[in-house]
């Protein structure tokens, strides 16, 4: 009879199985695509950090969207020191801003589009309206 029972119990082997968790590191949203009333200053200091590559934090800042032909949300920093080559180089230095087309990097170059005494400002600009094969040629003068 011992041998019947055995036979009708089903043969099972346990297998211990590792489950890996995935922890996500940067759950943020990015910062231009939040509510400027739900960013605090100091999100806005470690941005321009991040952005600037500087350690100080910024003298001013202004979060805004603009709605018209083309849509954008932009986030732009008033540096809290002027760099010291700021009259070195004037007409060879370029704006700090960037262009972001539904948060891909598209283009550093707005020569065309913000005043040379502007430059000092560091920034950054991001469509949803703008098409996201938009060439670089397209946003800026082409020579050649």
């Amino acid at each position: 009879d011992e041998d019947e029972e055995q036979e009708k119990k089903p043969k099972t082997k346990k297998v211990s199985e590792t489950v890996a968790e995935w922890k996500a590191l940067n759950d943020n949203q990015a910062l231009w695509l939040r509510p400027p009333g739900n960013v605090s200053d100091e999100e806005y200091a470690k941005f321009y950090q991040a952005l600037s590559k500087e350690w100080d934090t910024p003298l001013a800042h202004t979060h805004f969207k603009a709605e018209g032909d083309v849509e954008f949300k932009a986030v732009m920093f008033v540096p809290a020191q002027a760099s010291p080559d700021l009259y070195d180089n004037y007409y060879a230095k370029k704006p700090s801003i960037k262009l972001y087309v539904r948060r891909v990097f598209i283009s550093e170059n707005f020569e065309e589009l913000l005043p040379k005494w502007l430059s000092f400002i560091v920034g950054l600009v991001d469509s949803d309206t703008m098409p996201l094969n938009v060439s670089r040629e397209m946003l800026q003068l082409h020579e050649g």
